[in-house]
Formats: C-alpha cells, structure tokens, sequence
C-alpha cells in the first residue's frame, strides 16, 4: 500500500511540474533555457566569465536548442520511469505494466503539446511529442532494469513484488 501511495504521489506531482513548464509563456521558457546555457558553458568552457556579454549570450543561444530537446527527452524519461513504477504497484500482469507506462507517456506528450497552443508564445510540435516518446521509452527502460537488479539482488523474481495477503 505505501508503495502505490509513494509512486501514485511522485507521479502526479510530475505531471505537474511538467504542466508548469509548459504553461510558461515563450519569453520565459527561453530565459530558463538560455539560463541552463550560460551554466553549462560556465563549467564546460574554461574562460566563458571573462568573454564579453554579446559572445556569452551568442554561445548560450547557440545550446538553446540542444538544451530544449534534452530537457524534454529527460522530464519525459523520468515520466516513463514513474509511469511503469507506479503500474507496477497496481497492476500484476508484466506485459501489461509497460504497455500501459508507455500509452500513459506518449498521451501526456500529445497533451502537454496541445496544451502549448493556448500558452503565449509556445505551439504545438511533433517533434517534441517524438522527443517525449523516446523520453518515455528510455524511462520504462531504465525501470525496466532497475526492477531486474531489484529482483536479482533480492532473489525475487523481476517484476512485482507483490505478495497475496
């Protein structure tokens, strides 16, 4: 039971911050990522501090577009990762826990981008969709693996530790 109301609660708290990310108009969303730009090139980019404002702000937009694609192929990796745990915790049947991790992912994705068309600034891409979907598919993947180690390190079968009561 504390595992269907851990991973049910972590789920639905990302949904969420996904949908916050995605309700911020375009202006902001860009600072946000041109924001990550500027830190990345600080710690990869020995002197990036001591370049002048224009060629650091050149160089931040320049990963502007990098830094979109890999933010939503991660939010959206994490979304499958906790979409199969949380199948995981409610449904028995192991081939149905991935089937419905990744349907659950890829609805979301086609939503999250609808949903940016009434946000200023932002549309719709299937691109993104496409991202998110590889996201999701990494994250059920990664699940997938975590619960095989789980259940080789525990001695128990992978997939479900449910017991009957």
């Amino acid at each position: 039971m504390l595992r269907k109301v851990f991973f049910t609660g972590a789920l639905l708290i990302w949904l969420m911050i996904i949908f916050l990310f995605s309700a911020k108009p375009a202006d902001e969303s860009t600072e946000m990522s041109t924001s990550v730009g500027r830190a990345i090139c600080s710690v990869f980019i020995s002197d990036y501090s001591s370049w002048p404002i224009d060629k650091q702000e050149d160089m931040a937009a320049k990963i502007d577009f990098p830094v979109r694609k890999c933010a939503h192929a991660s939010e959206y990796a994490l979304l499958g990762f906790l979409l199969l745990f949380t199948a995981d915790s409610y449904i028995f049947a192991k081939a149905l826990k991935g089937r419905i991790a990744l349907i659950g992912g890829v609805l979301y994705a086609v939503s999250d981008e609808l949903h940016q068309l009434f946000v200023p600034g932002r549309s719709c891409q299937v691109t993104d969709m496409m991202i998110d979907t590889v996201g999701v598919c990494a994250g059920i993947l990664c699940g997938y693996l975590v619960i095989k180690i789980i259940g080789i390190v525990s001695g128990r079968k992978a997939l479900s530790s449910h017991q009957n009561v």
